[in-house]
């Protein structure tokens, strides 16, 4: 079910413009990642596959890592688990933009959405801003042009094979606590 209101809506196939895209080294050394995974992270090619519903914003993102599929609640916040712990994800939708807001035990990343037009596509920008104690605030800016409509192969992939794929982490969602945990794939 497609959104029926004013708000806005970046369903779509989108793609990392990574010339005009800030680097998110800062950002992924901040988060605890290694120098090898920072350094890594600047050369991956990124494509999201986002399906926004009134209720749920789906969001399949690729690179050369493979996939990760994440989904959040509109209306409420998202709870979720991973191996750098338990955080809480809230969405907001306005007219012209959608502010994420991930707060986790050491800080909070805020990514501002919003989507202009530029040479007739659709362009999302994210500003990202992430606080956590004693660093930042930092803020990196990610341009991703619209390709079109979700990609099928990829949205109606089933778990296992996004998990195959992957051979990292994915997020599922559990039907009976609406938690979403990470999981390991067996590849």
């Amino acid at each position: 079910m497609r959104r029926s209101t004013d708000l806005l809506d970046l369903t779509g196939e989108w793609e990392l413009d990574k010339e005009l895209s800030e680097s998110m080294y800062a950002h992924m050394k901040a988060l605890g990642c290694d120098e090898i995974a920072a350094l890594a992270s600047e050369k991956l090619q990124v494509t999201m596959q986002i399906i926004q519903t009134d209720k749920l914003m789906s969001v399949w993102q690729q690179s050369q890592l493979g996939m990760v599929h994440r989904t959040l609640y509109l209306d409420r916040a998202t709870p979720e688990k991973s191996s750098q712990g338990d955080r809480s994800v809230t969405v907001e939708v306005k007219a012209t933009e959608m502010i994420v807001k991930t707060t986790f035990e050491h800080g909070c990343l805020v990514d501002t959405r919003t989507v202009r037009e530029e040479n007739d596509q659709e362009v999302l920008n994210s500003e990202l801003m992430l606080s956590m104690d004693g660093v930042g605030p930092l803020k990196t800016t990610r341009i991703y042009r619209k390709l079109g409509e979700p990609n099928k192969e990829v949205t109606q992939a089933p778990d296992d094979l996004v998990a195959t794929q992957c051979g990292l982490s994915i997020w599922n969602t559990h039907k009976s606590s609406g938690h979403m945990e990470t999981r390991r794939s067996k590849s």
